[in-house]
């Protein structure tokens, strides 16, 4: 535990107790392993920086550019957050140094548009799939989200998202 010491509205001096944060990863689990993952990430404080499509393009590019160390199934970028439907590639990377490695390309990427400041929220939400779950269909929910925030008509026709390597069977 963490103390701060703090002045109230009075000039007195107290302390604040901060608890260290807790991680929202499995503690025991390796994720190197090649399971598929699907991880969402969301933009700091829900702004929706990739409204602005040169952004947009840019933080797409670098997440291509990055697929060289993961398998990429399925990708959507919406307006404040991003799908992804992935998998490490031979334990070359783990989910979570992936994550940080482009979290902080991209953020650099937002900071040569003059803005400053953080682009994602510190960490993100991942689910390793199961062997019952559906890939299709977690590919389907990511591929639909443009459709049902209508950004598209057909999931097809949104410029941000895209299924890539074949799906594997779990």
């Amino acid at each position: 535990m963490l103390k701060r010491r703090i002045s109230n509205k009075l000039g007195q001096q107290t302390y604040r107790t901060f608890r260290k944060s807790r991680s929202i990863r499995l503690k025991e689990f390796d994720y190197s392993l090649p399971y598929a993952y699907f991880v969402t990430v969301r933009c700091f404080e829900g702004k929706d920086f990739f409204k602005n499509r040169k952004l947009a393009g840019e933080i797409i590019n670098c997440l291509l550019e990055l697929k060289l160390k993961v398998k990429l199934f399925v990708y959507c970028l919406m307006p404040d957050h991003l799908h992804l439907l992935l998998s490490p590639d031979q334990g070359q990377i783990s989910i979570p140094r992936f994550m940080q490695i482009f979290k902080g390309k991209t953020t650099h990427i937002l900071w040569k548009y003059g803005l400053k400041g953080s682009l994602w929220q510190k960490s993100y939400h991942d689910h390793i799939m199961r062997t019952y779950e559906n890939l299709h269909e977690t590919a389907r929910y990511i591929l639909n989200n443009p459709v049902r925030k209508n950004l598209a008509v057909v999931p097809l026709e949104y410029p941000f998202s895209h299924i890539f390597d074949e799906l594997p069977v779990l």
